[in-house]
């Protein structure tokens, strides 16, 4: 009987969000872009996570596992939401943001 609760209180905070995000006429490329800029700016926040894994900073490990979960979870979960593929360039996107600031930051040359 709990888990038909928390899976009730899911649906229905979901469909709050759907409401909310989703007013009549809603221009799905609008969401889309709002989670591509936000995986953006996450990216670069995660930069600061300098520690490599395998020689890959561990910020673009983290966003490629995210963006992968977010491809495969939340369309089921948010119907009417932006497709598998939005997720998957957003974490795309989040971790060339990573690979990007850490090749502008400038490093001095000792002579």
């Amino acid at each position: 009987m709990g888990f038909s609760r928390a899976r009730s209180a899911i649906s229905t905070s979901l469909g709050t969000l759907e409401q909310s995000v989703c007013i009549k006429g809603c221009d799905h490329m609008a969401v889309s872009g709002v989670i591509v800029c936000c995986a953006y700016i996450l990216g670069l926040l995660l930069s600061a996570i300098a520690r490599p894994v395998a020689g890959i900073p561990l910020g673009v490990v983290l966003l490629g596992i995210g963006g992968g979960l977010g491809a495969i979870a939340l369309p089921r979960l948010w119907r009417k939401g932006p497709k598998a593929t939005t997720w998957l360039v957003a974490g795309v996107i989040g971790g060339l943001a990573i690979l990007y600031l850490q090749i502008r930051i400038p490093v001095s040359v000792i002579r």
